[in-house]
């Protein structure tokens, strides 16, 4: 919903533009069960961050919350190239449920649709009686299958959201990598939908993309150099030492195009036609 643009950092550089947002609402933070997928970071040092977009499994569908009218600042120098889209993605995705098959009475879904071997995975269950209404139990039972692994099957106990009834969720560890699918107990196939995720190393870099200040100060002590935070670049430069700098270009030019190889191949030619020439063989 929330990815713009597939680079992680400009995708990050985007967003970072929606300011300021003035005056948000009052939270105690997401439920349990919430999905987060834009934070405000706190200004003061132990708050928790404010959770600006989320979602949430509510009835036989999913609610999004987003905690500011100032989206529209996404339109700055580029019109309505992002601000369309992300306002396109969260309708396609809030209304995409019923055709995905997740309008059952019991709807099963994950956060994403891969992890990393280990990673936690956010199972949810919406679980509704033949009246749709929601149904309120100690837990709720799915299971975990490996396509073509027989022995891989087990059974995941889900906990109740006290404060969404008939909404269930847990976590687990990812596997081996390959492909899992999420599933019912076998006398509630015909009203629950499945979901299926695989697990796939990902590259170190692209794990977590948010900034490590502590790092960077550490690199920046051994290097001998600074720390500079964004709201500091402008006057990055006075912070530079005054000393004299060297710019060194580089140009490759083809050696065919060079005078040094092209005269000799004239002169070359040349002697070859003034000696053809004197010896009558022209």
């Amino acid at each position: 919903i929330t990815t713009l643009l597939d680079d992680p950092q400009a995708n990050q550089r985007i967003w970072s533009r929606v300011r300021p947002l003035g005056r948000l609402p009052v939270l105690s933070g997401p439920k349990p069960s919430a999905n987060v997928l834009l934070e405000l970071p706190s200004q003061n040092a132990g708050e928790p961050a404010y959770p600006l977009v989320s979602w949430h499994p509510y009835g036989n569908g999913k609610m999004m919350f987003v905690g500011s009218d100032r989206f529209w600042r996404l339109r700055l120098e580029v019109g309505d190239a992002h601000h369309a889209k992300f306002w396109g993605q969260s309708i396609q995705f809030l209304a995409m449920s019923r055709l995905l098959g997740q309008n059952k009475r019991i709807s099963l879904q994950t956060e994403r649709k891969q992890y990393n071997p280990g990673e936690s995975v956010r199972v949810y269950a919406n679980v509704l009686s033949e009246t749709y209404q929601p149904v309120v139990e100690d837990s709720h039972s799915v299971v975990l299958e490996r396509p073509g692994f027989v022995d891989a099957r087990q059974e995941l106990a889900l906990i109740p959201d006290t404060q969404t009834p008939g909404l269930y969720y847990g976590t687990f560890p990812a596997g081996e990598e390959g492909q899992y699918k999420l599933g019912p107990q076998a006398h509630e196939a015909e009203i629950s939908s499945t979901v299926e995720f695989a697990v796939a190393f990902d590259s170190l870099e692209d794990r977590d993309t948010s900034a490590n200040p502590e790092l960077a100060r550490k690199i920046a002590e051994t290097s001998g150099g600074q720390v500079v935070a964004p709201i500091e670049l402008p006057g990055f430069i006075d912070k530079l030492p005054s000393q004299k700098m060297k710019r060194m270009v580089s140009k490759e030019i083809e050696l065919w195009d060079t005078p040094l190889l092209y005269l000799p191949l004239i002169l070359f030619a040349g002697l070859e036609w003034f000696l053809r020439r004197r010896e009558s063989l022209l």
